[in-house]
């Protein structure tokens, strides 16, 4: 499985992050809604900027209890640690 945006022509801020299979389905035209590119911080953690839309994968909010992607920035909600 592959954290893609959702079947959406025009991407914007709030925009769902969802499951999908990888074959570029269900995403952006050419797949790129599959892809993320991973930028590291200077305290080690890391923000995924998604290729298609450009912004942030933020974790999911309690009262929505999805992910969404976001303009990027130093909100600390949108930095990731990856544990072994």
């Amino acid at each position: 499985m592959c954290v893609g945006i959702g079947n959406s022509v025009q991407l914007h801020p709030g925009e769902r992050a969802v499951l999908h299979d990888c074959t570029g389905r269900g995403s952006k035209t050419d797949g790129t809604g599959h892809r993320w590119q991973a930028e590291m911080d200077g305290d080690g953690t890391l923000r995924f900027r998604n290729e298609a839309a450009h912004l942030c994968l933020v974790p999911s909010a309690p009262e929505t209890g999805y992910a969404t992607i976001r303009t990027c920035s130093d909100d600390a909600r949108q930095r990731w640690t990856i544990v072994p």
